[in-house]
């Protein structure tokens, strides 16, 4: 859990009183339903007109009754695990929703010989079993291989504690196994992003900061779209793409699947043509040759490595514990987690208030101040020599904070 027990008298004294100066605010970032539909569209303009200027990208896993009955529309006998349900919006443009089948990314079992092992180190320190730190969620049936390889990268750095200074072969192999544990990530990150998302990654991306496409290359492609497929387009999701795409085939298939499938549905590499034909419109070879002459008429126009804006990543319980952050399209690009969209608009809230007497112009979005930090440094007191490399470098900074033993719950609370 996120949150510690503290003592009661500590919550009176540390949190009861911030809590009442907020108070007022709580009942503004709860959702409430509407009691009658005459108050539907104020609440969803309001709720619009408090969103960011940054993109928020939301990201679900739908497993059980939502699988049965996607499958029983499908009509197929091969089903999929789940199925990711991706929203983006934010405050100047159409909400973007793509539904994109998942499919398992595991693969073979590793051999004994394969697997990480300890290390033959009689001194060790921790014997401690690894505790997953959920149950039981659906991507242990869609990434079944992530758990394992948290439990090899425990058992790596519990094994690796006091190496006996002849220790070198132990040492050679302890590099051995961080190296395999690195690919073993790397590997489930590409697959992560190559089957589930395939051409859809982009939508994970920020904004360009600098308008690299004109308008009438985005009206050509808008319009060609209506008047050959009879496809309304949402002008935000072509942005996005047209922003995006490396290659003219990646734009390809982005407009092959929005005529296809009326950009309710996608499909990365997991899925073929075929296996979600019940979702697709029956276009005709004739018919591609236009799409054709739409894709390769912005293919001058495809944008380089540029700047782009933030986004704000809000991830459901079932999915948090991926590193998408780290997926091969976000290695440059610069994000945030956030647990929900109302705390992000409390956040948003908050920082308005407080900038409310300030001079300089405020940001889009509350930004980190990296002068007003806390650190937490080998909070278990095993890591000396990780504590002595960095321990001078945050004192440099004259940050705050704790190194070689757990904070206190006072501490923690103020």
């Amino acid at each position: 859990q996120a949150y510690r027990h503290c003592p009661e008298k500590q919550i009176r004294r540390g949190l009861v009183g911030d809590f009442a100066n907020k108070i007022d605010e709580v009942p503004k970032f709860l959702r409430f339903s509407s009691a009658d539909m005459e108050h539907l569209e104020k609440h969803v303009s309001e709720f619009f007109n408090q969103l960011p200027d940054v993109p928020i990208v939301c990201i679900s896993m739908l497993g059980g009754d939502f699988v049965n009955v996607l499958g029983e529309a499908l009509l197929l006998p091969s089903l999929f695990p789940a199925w990711m349900l991706l929203s983006r919006f934010d405050s100047t443009n159409k909400p973007t929703t793509m539904l994109l089948p998942v499919d398992s990314i595991s693969k073979e079992a590793h051999n004994e010989d394969s697997s990480i092992k300890e290390l033959d180190n009689p001194t060790r320190a921790s014997d401690k079993n690894w505790k997953c730190p959920w149950s039981c969620t659906i991507i242990d049936y869609v990434a079944p291989t992530f758990r394992k390889l948290l439990k090899d990268n425990f058992r790596s750095l519990s094994g690796a504690i006091d190496i006996p200074k002849d220790g070198q072969a132990n040492t050679v192999r302890w590099w051995s196994d961080r190296m395999k544990l690195n690919n073993d990530l790397n590997e489930i990150l590409e697959n992560m992003e190559k089957l589930w998302l395939g051409p859809w990654k982009y939508l994970l991306l920020g904004h360009q900061s600098a308008d690299q496409h004109s308008e009438a290359v985005l009206e050509n492609l808008i319009t060609g779209l209506e008047s050959e497929f009879k496809l309304e387009a949402n002008p935000a999701l072509i942005k996005v793409i047209l922003g995006g795409v490396a290659s003219v085939d990646e734009l390809k298939e982005c407009v092959s699947q929005l005529v296809s499938y009326k950009a309710y549905f996608g499909r990365g590499g997991c899925c073929g043509r075929d296996r979600l034909r019940a979702f697709s419109c029956q276009i005709d070879a004739e018919a591609l040759v236009p799409l054709e002459h739409l894709c390769n008429g912005v293919v001058n126009e495809l944008s380089e490595l540029v700047e782009r804006t933030p986004v704000i990543l809000v991830l459901d319980t079932d999915v948090q514990m991926l590193p998408w952050e780290n997926l091969p399209v976000l290695r440059n690009q610069e994000m945030y987690r956030m647990p929900s969209v109302r705390s992000i608009f409390l956040a948003l809230t908050r920082s308005t208030n407080h900038q409310k007497d300030a001079s300089v112009i405020d940001p889009p979005f509350p930004v980190i101040d990296p002068f007003n930090a806390f650190y937490l440094l080998n909070p278990g007191g095993d890591l000396i020599s990780t504590q002595e490399e960095f321990d001078q470098l945050f004192r440099n900074y004259e940050w705050k904070g704790n190194a070689g033993d757990a904070p206190t719950a006072e501490e923690l609370v103020l």
